[in-house]
């Protein structure tokens, strides 16, 4: 009998899972057990007051490239039915608020015209005031693989966690969560680009795809680019290595379907190429042959052959 060893990971109880599950329903992020931790020891941390969200200034350190305004609609429509769930966490800078955590429940809240809304201060420095927006900004149901990827990387830039699997334990997630998008970050730079622009675009399994078919085809990244582009059209992400290939494939046989005539010194004369039931026929570099002059050649040339044809 082999046993399995017990799971491991921040510990949620069955009535946790089931709110957590209601909460992502109603666009609400569920928490993470290691920023509750990590807050908790923060002075203030306790003390929950309303505070007038014009003062609120978002984070520098908060990871979220774009904001789904459906997604704030129906955020924003939870906020009126069943009001605020879990307060935002914020710190005070000046004589205003940084916002570490909730920034879509913020802006919901905005949207819908409320004056305030109820905040955690809590009082840390720059340091812990990243690590707080870290975690908080992980935890979103709706971040994208590329986000979550960008979040890792700052955590182990920041030595807040030095390995993939201390990052997952910090985040209260699994290595292999981290290992997958952090091959988001991988990518070309040319990739990573349109993934800053849209960073929902596509996921890990997509990149471990366009990874795989690189290292085969390293030429071909327009291609790849082409199909990004088709993504934006709504094209299936699932359809990338079967476009690909076919692509590959059809331009094989278009370069299969080419000949050439050469004269005596080696240089082309004329090319041809067969596609979809068509010849055409290009001249060589510097051949002095007008359109009309070559179309009398083929034709005598294929009237030869008919005759031969018919003769036999």
């Amino acid at each position: 009998m082999k046993l399995n060893l017990p799971p491991s990971g921040p510990k949620i109880s069955t009535d946790e899972l089931y709110e957590n599950e209601e909460k992502k329903e109603h666009g609400v992020e569920a928490p993470n057990a290691n920023i509750d931790t990590y807050v908790s020891t923060l002075s203030g941390a306790d003390a929950v007051r309303k505070i007038p969200i014009n003062l609120i200034e978002d984070s520098p350190y908060q990871p979220r490239l774009t904001y789904d305004p459906i997604g704030l609609d129906a955020l924003g429509e939870s906020l009126n039915a069943s009001g605020q769930v879990e307060a935002i966490t914020v710190r005070k800078k000046g004589d205003k608020y940084e916002l570490l955590g909730g920034h879509r429940r913020t802006r919901a809240a905005r949207n819908i015209g409320w004056g305030e809304i109820e905040a955690r201060i809590v009082d840390c420095d720059d340091n812990q005031a990243e690590k707080i927006a870290l975690l908080q900004n992980e935890a979103r149901v709706d971040l994208s693989e590329y986000e979550r990827a960008k979040v890792y990387q700052r955590a182990q830039e920041r030595g807040f966690a030095n390995t993939q699997t201390e990052i997952a334990k910090m985040f209260g997630c699994h290595q292999s969560t981290v290992s997958n998008c952090l091959k988001l970050l991988t990518l070309p730079q040319e990739i990573r680009i349109r993934l800053e622009d849209k960073p929902s675009l596509f996921g890990s399994k997509t990149a471990k795809v366009m990874l795989e078919l690189l290292n085969e085809h390293p030429s071909e990244l327009p291609l790849i680019l082409e199909f990004i582009g088709r993504l934006e059209n709504d094209a299936e992400a699932s359809s990338l290595k079967q476009w690909f290939l076919g692509k590959i494939a059809s331009r094989a046989r278009r370069k299969k379907d080419k000949a050439i005539v050469t004269g005596k010194s080696g240089k082309t004369l004329f090319s041809t190429t067969v596609a979809n039931g068509k010849i055409q026929i290009t001249l060589g570099a510097g051949i002095s042959v007008d359109e009309d002059t070559v179309q009398r050649w083929i034709l005598a040339a294929l009237r030869e052959r008919v005759d031969q044809i018919e003769a036999s």
